[in-house]
Parts: C-alpha cells; sequence; structure tokens
C-alpha cells in the first residue's frame, strides 16, 4: 500500500509534523510525506498540462507525479 503524506504546515517542527510523525508509525507499506522544505513552487496558471502530460515547472514536484498516481492513500495534514 502506498501512501503520501501532505504536510501543509509553515513551521519546521510544529504540531503537525509531530502527528505526521505518529501516524508513519501505524501505516504500512511505502510512505512519501510532502512539506515546506521540498522545492515545490506554486502554479502560474501556464495551462501546459491542458495539452500535454506534466507541467511546465521542473521542480520537486516532478518526482511526486508517479508517486501521486500509484498511491492508494493521500493524507493532507
Amino acid at each position: 500500500m502506498k501512501t503520501l503524506i501532505v504536510n501543509g504546515s509553515p513551521k519546521k517542527n510544529g504540531d503537525t509534523k509531530f502527528l505526521v510523525k505518529e501516524l508513519v508509525k501505524y501505516l504500512n507499506g511505502e510512505i512519501r510525506t510532502v512539506s515546506h522544505e521540498d522545492k515545490i513552487a506554486p502554479c502560474n496558471d501556464c495551462r501546459c498540462c491542458w495539452n500535454n502530460t506534466g507541467c511546465s515547472i521542473k521542480d520537486g514536484m516532478q518526482d511526486i507525479y508517479p508517486f501521486l498516481q500509484e498511491c492508494d492513500n493521500i493524507v493532507l495534514a
């Protein structure tokens, strides 16, 4: 089972990160966590993805897209 966890908190060692760590202890399978520490730029609405596969912005999200399509669970924290 694959799980993607998106930690939206801007705090480096806040409560959300603590809760995510606790959750990971109970999950089985492959787990990927994304947070503010990853180099991910916001969408600039270029609409490249409307006619092409992927995104025109080459950032950390390029590694997450394949995992996102394969994962069984997505957790927003």
